[in-house]
């Protein structure tokens, strides 16, 4: 609090607003020295209430089609090398398990008799699918993370937003522009079974229409989501009565 960057939430203004002196607690009020309003000193990180600036080495492209157009692309990731490890060696070992499987399969090496043996010759090949489809499944998630990109497009009829890997797009969410609510940056909580003190929160951007919600940007900065919510949010409102 008191460094330059103050926002006023009812005329954006950025200024320092101790720069003479300093407040005597952190629910004091400040002045705005362009209109004169009181906010209190404490904000909310996730309220966005004036110009927000692109940030600072952010990697996400902004293009702005026209005046009544605008589209972000996010990157992927790129490759995590924990998670590149761990690749590996769960699929080292579901491999080994299929050749194992396989193996005995082939060879009639199996450790039981009777009745289990056909339970096994039943079992055996579908477990040998599982543990492919899972290694295939990480495969895919380490691509997805290093290589997917994801695109947020704003215009006067529709918002749109998709995720795409190689041309494929997933999680394709589509709304009328006229027709969104709001567009706020939304904080959840994610519990572990733990008691109340358990988990952990994040922040994602959520755009609310009568068709249902986009909501995107756990894996970006809070001044990304920032960014991105502002920028988004004050084109749609050209075109629908937003609430927040």
């Amino acid at each position: 609090m008191g460094e330059p960057g103050f926002t006023c939430p009812q005329c954006g203004t950025v200024f320092n607003p101790f720069a003479v002196e300093k407040p005597l607690s952190e629910g004091g009020a400040v002045k705005c020295p362009t209109c004169g309003y009181e906010p209190p000193v404490q904000q909310d990180p996730n309220v966005i209430t004036g110009p927000v600036a692109r940030p600072a080495g952010t990697r996400i492209k902004e293009n702005r089609i026209s005046e009544k157009e605008l589209e972000f692309t996010i990157p992927g990731q790129g490759l995590n090398m924990l998670y590149v490890i761990f690749m590996v060696l769960g699929d080292a070992v579901l491999i080994a398990l299929i050749v194992l499987i396989g193996r005995a399969l082939a060879t009639g090496e199996l450790p039981v008799d009777g009745g289990a043996r056909i339970g096994v010759l039943v079992a055996a090949p579908l477990l040998m699918l599982l543990f492919a489809y899972v290694a295939v499944g990480m495969v895919y998630a380490m691509l997805d993370m290093a290589f997917g990109k994801s695109m947020l497009s704003v215009g006067p009829e529709r918002v749109r937003y998709h995720h795409e890997l190689f041309g494929k797009l997933k999680n394709d969410r589509d709304l009328a522009t006229g027709r969104i609510g709001s567009v706020t940056l939304v904080e959840k909580y994610v519990g572990t079974g733990g008691g109340v003190h358990s988990g952990h929160s994040y922040c994602n951007v959520v755009i609310t229409g009568g068709e249902g919600d986009i909501e995107f940007g756990r894996d970006l900065t809070q001044d990304e989501r920032r960014w991105i919510c502002y920028e988004a949010r004050e084109l749609v409102r050209k075109y629908a009565d937003l609430a927040v």
